[in-house]
């Protein structure tokens, strides 16, 4: 199972749970044991796809199956710290729309990916790399499922980085659950 995160505060939690060690890589920080590989890629979309296309060329025999998780704003109908399912995607320079798997037991929302942080969205959560998850997966005949936390209300300078890794590590039950059913 391959694990994205583009922040190294949204790896932490997960890295500590499932106890992965850093692997020698020259070019991404990448984590893992013998049946979890995460790479931490960096903020945005063109660091999203350079990531995924290094670990998916480098570790080609790993898995069919990748787990992005990350923050995102979102509208006041969510909770912080709320964990989603992304099912839709739109790319905001694009306007390229894309579609994902329901998941059980999860809010099955659409997100907005742009390359700066946005302050509103016509949809219910905002992202810098979805659509780059998406797009790099299906180059690469891999099925994306994309988890959010809700980490604010559009109001991306709100949110510290020492927030980020308490966040996710509220979750990591779920995701861990969610990672099992993949």
């Amino acid at each position: 199972m391959f694990i994205h995160t583009a922040l190294y505060q949204e790896a932490l939690p997960i890295i500590k749970f499932f106890n992965l060690k850093e692997d020698n890589d020259k070019y991404f920080k990448i984590y893992k044991n013998n049946k979890i590989l995460l790479i931490n890629s960096g903020l945005g979309k063109i660091n999203t796809a350079l990531a995924l296309s290094h670990i998916f060329t480098k570790y080609e025999n790993f898995s069919k199956n990748i787990l992005s998780i990350g923050i995102a704003g979102a509208t006041k109908n969510l909770s912080i710290a709320e964990l989603v399912n992304v099912k839709k995607i739109i790319d905001k320079e694009s306007q390229k729309v894309f579609h994902l798997k329901d998941l059980k037991n999860l809010k099955n929302l659409s997100c907005t990916t742009s390359d700066l942080p946005l302050t509103n969205a016509k949809t219910d959560l905002a992202d810098m790399e979805a659509s780059s998850v998406y797009l790099s997966c299906k180059k690469f005949d891999i099925r994306p499922t994309i988890l959010k936390v809700v980490s604010d209300f559009f109001e991306p300078n709100s949110v510290k980085k020492e927030e980020i890794e308490n966040l996710i590590s509220i979750n990591i039950n779920k995701i861990s659950t969610i990672l099992s059913t993949l």
